[in-house]
């Protein structure tokens, strides 16, 4: 079935819309009202879902709204919400999968928070017996709500999705155009196509289940009927979505003003640089005003060497390229800020990419800041180095067994807190004992992702080592992510506290997965975690 024909004749306003209200609270001039109202999945099965609606009890003229949809899991993002309210939204957040007194019957298990995960990435059947169908009928019908709501302008509402949440919001903004402009945050369809690597696979599904699930439910698919504004946001390292094909995505909206946001994160929090870009393009897009700009850039070869070209379409503030080399599963993929850029026009730019096998894929992208905060990214490319010419091998492509000393940048680390909003300044580097530096975090963890190029050379036999600073006694767990399976695997380290730089030593054996099985060499193990590393300094990562 494709998206018209799964929502033919459905009209979320035509039948009556029974309201009662839960719960109302207030705190600090908030008022956080909870409302059910029914929802008619089919003519035989009606249930009660709810709706959280938040908004500042000192405003007595109409406001443009945000729904904003969450993902399954458990991730707060109540400072989301307080900073949508500060912008002067009201915010509705649907329960759309049951975990917030949404009653949904038994008959539609595959649609609740605890019985859908086996249910996402496939059908069963219709695409109207997914639980896509069902938390969009949910989301639309809370939208109607929204609507009825004096203190809401129906003119100007927008829907924001993380992950699941994204993927919904997606669907929603297709197939009603009461959606003035969306923002899907790491919910960028193809999930059907997780374990097939853009540039070595394509996006075209190949078998009937593949086919019958984008077309029925695919986010790519319903992105070609969403004709409003579009920011589509997403981080670089993230099992939730795929960063490759987020400008493919985005190309099918039928709308002038959109725009792409690559972020330096983790999953799917979002960085203040995010949040400010897009708090600013949904400001433009309610006034009416296109902001949206979307940089191009493309591999070129000259002499043998190869080099990316990129057009920013306006004067930028700051320009940073990205590449990576010989890694084509987007998950804890490695990114190397390239060196050496060189403005050769008026918004043109010039870097020289290093080529470690002319064989082997290379990727990059570029992210763009300019004026009031505005940041977008290019979509992220990928070429063949020989099938462009490009011959000349970098000199000196030894791959090092030093991960990291306080001599190098700290930018190869990242962040990961439990929030949707991640805090600038977490990471620095802080001087531990005998005044020697080390990196830290002041929240979450620390992560680390290795390339397949240092992994092949020597994480096959090697043990990793690393000195930490702890000032008190206490556990560290760290974990690594393994490719293409994504699976975690766990290793505990005691901290004996002291002014000392303590060393760690942990082999592959050491590690072990939610069953119980070991990890038996470190290949594979493309991302090193040290869990909750707060207030922790760390130094001299290598592998021996």
């Amino acid at each position: 079935m494709t998206p018209s024909e799964v929502w033919e004749d459905y009209n979320p306003s035509l039948a009556p819309l029974e309201i009662s209200t839960v719960s109302s609270s207030e705190s600090l001039n908030t008022v956080h009202a909870a409302y059910a109202f029914d929802v008619d999945y089919s003519e035989q099965t009606h249930f009660k879902a709810r709706v959280s609606v938040y908004y500042d009890k000192r405003w007595q003229d109409a406001r443009s709204a945000v729904i904003l949809l969450p993902t399954l899991d458990d991730i707060p993002f109540d400072t989301l919400i307080n900073t949508l309210l500060k912008e002067g939204y009201v915010v509705g957040v649907p329960d759309y999968s049951g975990k917030d007194g949404t009653e949904i019957p038994s008959s539609l298990l595959f649609a609740t928070n605890d019985g859908c995960r086996q249910y996402l990435d496939v059908l069963d059947g219709s695409a109207r017996r997914s639980p896509w169908y069902v938390w969009c009928k949910v989301v639309r019908r809370a939208m109607t709500l929204l609507a009825s709501l004096p203190l809401v302008d129906k003119e100007r509402i927008a829907i924001i999705g993380l992950g699941v949440g994204g993927h919904i919001s997606w669907q929603v903004a297709a197939m009603d155009k009461r959606v003035k402009a969306l923002i899907p945050i790491c919910g960028g369809g193809y999930r059907w196509a997780k374990d097939k690597p853009r540039f070595t696979h394509g996006n075209v599904p190949e078998t009937e289940e593949e086919i019958a699930y984008s077309t029925g439910v695919g986010a790519e698919t319903y992105a070609k009927f969403v004709t409003c504004p579009t920011f589509y946001l997403t981080t670089r390292m993230s099992q939730f979505c795929d960063v490759d094909r987020a400008g493919d995505i985005l190309s099918f909206v039928r709308s002038d003003n959109k725009k792409l946001l690559i972020m330096r994160s983790v999953d799917m929090q979002i960085t203040k640089k995010g949040l400010r870009a897009m708090l600013g393009w949904l400001r433009n897009a309610f006034a009416g005003i296109q902001t949206a700009t979307i940089p191009t850039m493309a591999f070129e070869c000259a002499d043998g060497e190869l080099y990316l070209r990129l057009d920013t379409e306006k004067a930028a503030n700051s320009v940073q390229v990205y590449s990576s080399y010989g890694e084509a599963y987007v998950f804890a993929r490695n990114w190397t800020k390239l060196e050496g850029l060189q403005q050769v026009g008026a918004h043109e730019y010039s870097v020289h990419v290093p080529v470690y096998d002319p064989a082997s894929l290379t990727v990059a992208y570029a992210s763009v800041s300019y004026d009031d905060e505005d940041a977008c990214s290019t979509p992220v490319i990928g070429a063949i180095p020989q099938k462009l010419g490009a011959a000349n091998v970098e000199a000196g492509n030894e791959c090092s067994r030093i991960i990291f000393d306080n001599s190098m940048d700290i930018d190869i680390f990242s962040v990961k807190t439990e929030d949707a909003l991640l805090e600038s300044g977490l990471l620095s580097k802080k001087k531990g004992p005998f005044g020697i530096d080390g990196v830290s975090v002041s929240d979450g963890s620390l992560l680390l992702c290795r390339s397949e190029r240092e992994l092949n050379a020597f994480a096959r036999t090697s043990a990793l080592h690393f000195d930490v600073y702890s000032p008190a006694e206490g556990d560290l767990e760290i974990r690594v992510y393994t490719v293409p399976d994504e699976k975690c695997y766990i290793a505990r380290t005691k901290l004996i506290g002291g002014d000392f730089w303590q060393k760690v030593f942990v082999s592959a054996t050491d590690f072990k997965s939610e069953e119980g099985r070991t990890l038996t060499k470190f290949a594979g193990a493309k991302v090193i975690s040290l869990w909750d590393a707060k207030g922790l300094i760390f130094n001299n990562f290598l592998w021996i």
